[in-house]
């Protein structure tokens, strides 16, 4: 994930910490009990922070680094898909978004390395840059989700390999 897409992420859950922080110690401070909001108060003003996140980002979520999507680069519609090559639900998802490639012939695809589990997590994300580098993106992102193994540096090198990319390459990369 881009940094700057990442930091705003951070400032958005820092801004909502200090809200209800600063909206407690207000009231600790005058000698009132803290304010309490209900949770479909929070749930509604976490979607509403989010929708405007996304709308102010939304250009830079939209594109990919070069070479990390697939199906139709003009398509209408843009699905943008953050994984971590180490979650499970994420390899059980991938199924799922190479139906709606097959089934929508005007679906455009924006894959978004969200490394978040582990350094090996990094580490297969750095690699699949790599491969968008080299030509092989999609071939390297499949294969990751398709084959059995837990995300580990040999497994990511092996895999590498196997779709052809130039291995010293990759390897200097991570």
């Amino acid at each position: 994930m881009s940094g700057i897409m990442e930091t705003r992420v951070k400032a958005i859950w820092a801004g909502l910490a200090v809200l209800a922080a600063g909206a407690g110690g207000a009231a600790l401070a005058a000698g009132q009990a803290a304010p309490t909001m209900d949770k479909a108060a929070i749930e509604k003003m976490e979607t509403r922070q989010s929708r405007e996140a996304i709308a102010a980002n939304r250009q830079l979520i939209e594109t990919p680094y070069p070479g990390a999507e697939t199906g139709n680069p003009k398509g209408d519609v843009t699905l943008v898909v953050f994984f971590d090559f180490a979650c499970p639900y994420c390899r059980q998802g991938h199924a799922d978004v190479q139906k709606l490639i097959a089934a929508d012939p005007k679906l455009r695809v924006v894959y978004r390395d969200f490394p978040v589990l582990s350094p090996a997590s990094e580490e297969a994300a750095m690699a699949a840059l790599s491969a968008a580098d080299q030509g092989r993106y999609m071939r390297f992102h499949n294969a990751m989700f398709e084959s059995p193994g837990k995300v580990g540096r040999e497994r990511t090198l092996g895999i590498a390999r196997g779709v052809g990319l130039d291995e010293a390459r990759t390897t200097a990369e991570l």
